[in-house]
């Protein structure tokens, strides 16, 4: 046994004792942007991503939550990833959930393109000022093999994704983000039943896709059934 298999092995366990489920069952640790895209696919994809990168606190968010159970999900993943990567971070729950980052860079805007309209901004309600606002996409070019694209997908699952009689359903009112989840399926050749779109001009309106797992994205999903299933 290499220096490198007990590395993983190390891992994994770790995994198991953090959130007493087996995270990734199979025997094999993650990569580092394994893990960020595993994270970034749990991050709140509800309302559009934004960055507002001269706010004093905005500048610093990641994302947030809503749902406690689903945060220990991935506040323990995080933890994982913040242990082998020297990442810093900090929680503040209040009326929502928010997760912070606690240095310079922020390894997860690699996996988006920021684009900015000229009239659009952030309106701080304690300051009263204006603040320049960036939307984010997520650009497919970033997620550069076909394993950092089944952990985002097991990632948004787990957040966004749902069995309704023997269907497997992909739901989101952030058109960007269930896009893109779309366009990762279609590249994994996984069956794509039905899409419903979103009602126009309609407040709250969603779009749902319907598929049918397949391959390692099945596999994935069996394995940690624990950490989706509702």
């Amino acid at each position: 046994m290499t220096i490198q298999d007990l590395k993983h092995i190390k891992l994994f366990v770790l995994l198991l004792l953090l959130i007493n489920n087996p995270l990734f069952a199979q025997s094999k640790s993650l990569e580092k942007e394994e893990m960020e895209v595993f994270l970034l696919g749990m991050f709140n994809h509800y309302s559009a991503d934004t960055y507002v990168p001269s706010h004093p606190v905005l500048k610093d968010k990641l994302t947030f939550f809503l749902k406690e159970n689903f945060f220990e999900i991935f506040k323990d993943s995080l933890s994982v990833y913040a242990q082998k990567n020297n990442f810093l971070y900090s929680i503040k729950q209040k009326d929502l959930i928010r997760v912070y980052k606690l240095q310079q860079e922020n390894p997860f805007l690699k996996y988006y393109t920021q684009k900015r309209n000229n009239d659009s901004y952030h309106s701080d309600p304690e300051s009263d000022e204006l603040y320049e606002l960036y939307h984010l996409h997520l650009q497919k070019k970033a997620f550069t093999n076909k394993e950092m694209k089944l952990y985002f997908l097991l990632g948004a699952f787990i957040n966004d994704g749902e069995v309704v009689s023997d269907n497997y359903i992909f739901t989101s009112g952030n058109t960007n983000y269930i896009d893109f989840i779309q366009e990762l399926l279609k590249d994994l050749k996984i069956k794509i039943i039905e899409v419903k779109e979103p009602k126009k001009n309609y407040t709250g309106s969603v779009k749902k896709i319907t598929f049918k797992p397949s391959g390692e994205f099945e596999i994935l999903l069996q394995q940690n059934e624990k950490l989706w299933k509702k």
